[in-house]
């Protein structure tokens, strides 16, 4: 059927919500897109921190085609290996004994805060509330949204589930001082990724860990956006050598697809007793399939590694180019997660660098987020560094 409008307009005019950046991909190899104009771009936006292996890993295509030919869809009444696999694979590579997998980050936090609940519901003992930091980010659903601490995104969907404290991230004070006899858990992640990559103080999650146990509380990390590798070793809360009670993931597991994963204990797990919680598209065969490719291919291809020698490479690039622009606040990060805070608005960065050929995400209004591939090469980097340099001069102070 004949469309005379563009495919720009034809998304103003039907989709729910039509903010993205005027860009109709086309397709994608490795880590660059060209969209239907034939532009090709440098995308070191990474579907904000999905596409760990960049666009068409073939190893990746391969698993998923394979999963497709075979069945899509089984749903949780029924075991599929995939699912069980992958859960094997998860628990190998960190402290988790049992999975419970699901579509989302915001789906696997808010199993997360039920396991917590009703933990304590199923031992007698009246702990209803969390602890969570401010300027964190959970997801979009109400019990995730409450434990987001940012009121812009609470405007208009009151109220919101009770029982939440928000405590500054880092400060350790605070936060004991929030905990007492009723609350059920901590929920923090390791490095703040929406609010702009901020990396916490060196030992502040070993001390988390030591408040937790002290109060009886659980300790739930938040590891969306920093797991799998992002900021070069699978977990991020692995640097400070700590063990979570439960461990939520998504975005870069699914390689690419939807899927989202709870990691806990055996104790922990005992909640998951029939129709107590379920998730019908939780665990897809062929969402599995890509996970466990994307899980194998980072450690035969020792993607690991390559993060943290890019991703330092890149950081001490970015704070040499930073030098020179006293827009520039600060480069921080860990591994291939690099945040550069601005004096002012990052829109207008992030719209020079896409036109020049390079694709970046914000964190906050004044923060422009890096998340390259974890194969991104050196010359790679140096290009996009290239390109922010150049981009750095429309920043408005």
């Amino acid at each position: 059927m004949a469309n005379d409008k563009t495919w720009l307009e034809r998304a103003s005019a039907h989709m729910a919500a039509p903010n993205a950046a005027p860009i109709v991909v086309d397709y994608g190899r490795g880590s660059y897109l060209w969209d239907i104009e034939g532009r090709k771009y440098l995308d070191f936006s990474g579907g904000i921190g999905v596409n760990a292996l960049g666009h068409a890993h073939p190893g990746v295509v391969a698993a998923i085609s394979a999963q497709a030919a075979r069945y899509c869809h089984t749903a949780n009444h029924l075991y599929h290996r995939g699912y069980i696999e992958l859960c094997e694979r998860l628990c190998e590579l960190s402290f988790g004994e049992r999975v419970f997998l699901a579509n989302s980050g915001t789906e696997a936090n808010e199993a997360a805060l039920k396991i917590a609940r009703r933990h304590f519901f199923d031992h007698g003992e009246q702990r209803t509330e969390f602890v969570a930091a401010k300027k964190s980010f959970h997801g979009r659903t109400l019990g995730s949204l409450a434990a987001t601490g940012q009121p812009a995104y609470w405007e208009g969907f009151g109220p919101l589930v009770p029982g939440f404290t928000h405590v500054a991230y880092g400060d350790l004070d605070a936060l004991s001082q929030a905990l007492g006899p009723a609350t059920a858990a901590v929920i923090l992640e390791p490095i703040l990724g929406n609010a702009g990559v901020v990396v916490p103080p060196p030992g502040y999650f070993q001390a988390v860990r030591q408040r937790c146990d002290q109060a009886g509380c659980l300790l739930i990390v938040d590891e969306v956006q920093t797991g799998v590798g992002r900021t070069g070793k699978w977990f991020a809360h692995q640097y400070e050598g700590i063990e979570p009670d439960i461990m939520t993931l998504a975005k870069a597991v699914g390689g690419g697809l939807p899927l989202g994963a709870v990691v806990t204990t055996d104790t922990l797990a005992q909640i998951f007793k029939p129709g107590v919680h379920a998730s019908t598209f939780g665990g897809n065969p062929v969402a599995c399939a890509a996970g466990l490719a994307t899980l194998r291919i980072i450690e035969e291809e020792r993607l690991l590694e390559n993060a943290r020698t890019q991703g330092e490479h890149l950081l001490g690039r970015l704070r040499e180019t930073a030098r020179g622009r006293p827009c520039v606040q600060e480069v921080r990060g860990r591994g291939l997660m690099i945040g550069i805070e601005l004096a002012g608005e990052a829109k207008s960065v992030q719209s020079a660098a896409r036109n020049k050929g390079l694709l970046v995400t914000l964190a906050g209004k004044n923060v422009v987020r890096l998340l390259p591939p974890l194969n991104t090469s050196r010359e790679e980097v140096e290009m996009a560094v290239k390109i922010l340099d150049q981009a750095l001069a429309f920043s408005q102070p």
